[in-house]
């Protein structure tokens, strides 16, 4: 798929998905993982019916900041599990111009993607 997205410079689908949408772009392995990306959603549908097809499971991590998309899927022994963050966990911290950094719960954090990670763990634990 990452070849005929090279050659054809469009997102790809395995050929026995039978929709026309939630293609894959930037398709590429790295330590034996697979890296690619969607445009606004996650597509998950798509990976739990490639899983189906080969038997397999999936952890599927997405985040489109902007459109308040931040979570992680898995798909386990043909169960499918989603923990996403809501609008209201995006509100509860701010960035310091001063500072340069984010304020979350009395701390500074160089990175938003540090304190997104503490609320997802939080939700997974909850």
């Amino acid at each position: 798929m990452a070849n005929k997205e090279n050659e054809q410079q469009r997102g790809q689908l395995p050929p026995f998905i039978k929709i026309d949408k939630d293609w894959c772009f930037n398709i590429r392995w790295e330590d034996d993982i697979l890296y690619y990306e969607t445009r606004w959603t996650p597509n998950t549908n798509v990976m739990v019916q490639v899983a189906d097809r080969y038997g397999a499971g999936f952890t599927l991590e997405y985040d489109e900041i902007a459109n308040g998309l931040y979570g992680k899927s898995e798909y386990i022994n043909g169960v499918l599990t989603d923990i996403s963050l809501e609008w209201g966990d995006f509100a509860c911290y701010s960035f310091d111009d001063k500072k340069d950094q984010y304020l979350f719960e009395g701390k500074y954090y160089d990175s938003d993607f540090e304190i997104l990670e503490i609320l997802l763990e939080r939700k997974l634990t909850d």
